[in-house]
């Protein structure tokens, strides 16, 4: 009789579906064989019982191992390693990550605060650098960069200048003053004096200022 529910149960085990499992979830037939003692065990040494017990027991292994096996990379534990050197990794990972935020945390020079304190000591040299704001002759005191749109709306489009140079208001000036150096070199020829009628010869920029 017992020979007969062990083949039953072999069977019935062999013939069950395998029930689906959602992805990660552990299956819900791995579950412990709880076999019984040996001794008092009787036919176990006829083929069928053997033959179910190691379908039962090849079975419960490959559970185990669907259950346990990494089957893709993850970002610290790899497919084809143990589940112990998987540990490992995830193990140093973890510690990795606890020591970096436990210096975030503390006083030392990678710290949180020693951070921000360090950013502030940058930004107060930078202000120093830059300048007070009230003291701008713009409009705008609260900004640098809306004071300097300020006055480039004022100095207006680059593009509308009429010189060569249309990439710098510096460059403009400049050019306009060479042309205007280069214009007070010419010269002309006039008569100073009709009582003396005299030709005479001079650059534009040496002629006398006759007012407006």
């Amino acid at each position: 009789m017992k020979k007969i529910l062990g083949i039953s149960l072999v069977a019935l085990m062999t013939a069950m579906p395998s029930l689906a499992n959602a992805a990660g979830e552990r299956s819900v037939s791995l579950t412990k064989l709880n076999a019984s003692d040996p001794v008092a065990t009787p036919n176990l040494a006829t083929t069928s019982y053997v033959g179910g017990a190691y379908k039962t027991t090849a079975d419960k292994i490959d559970l185990l191992i669907d259950d346990t096996a990494v089957t893709t990379n993850g970002n610290y534990i790899l497919a084809g390693k143990s589940v112990a050197a998987n540990l490992g990794e995830l193990d140093a990972a973890i510690k990795g990550n606890s020591d970096t935020i436990s210096e975030l945390v503390g006083d030392g020079e990678n710290s949180i605060d020693a951070k921000i304190e360090a950013a502030l000591e940058d930004y107060d040299g930078t202000s120093a650098t830059v300048g007070d704001l009230d003291n701008l002759n713009t409009t705008n005191q609260t900004s640098v960069v809306g004071a300097i749109n300020e006055v480039n709306s004022t100095i207006g489009d680059l593009d509308d200048l009429t010189t060569t140079n249309q990439t710098s208001v510096v460059g403009a000036i400049n050019e306009v003053d060479s042309a205007v150096d280069t214009l007070g070199n010419k010269t002309i020829t006039y008569v100073e004096s009709w009582v003396t009628p005299t030709p005479v010869t001079k650059k534009l920029s040496q002629l006398p200022d006759f007012g407006s």
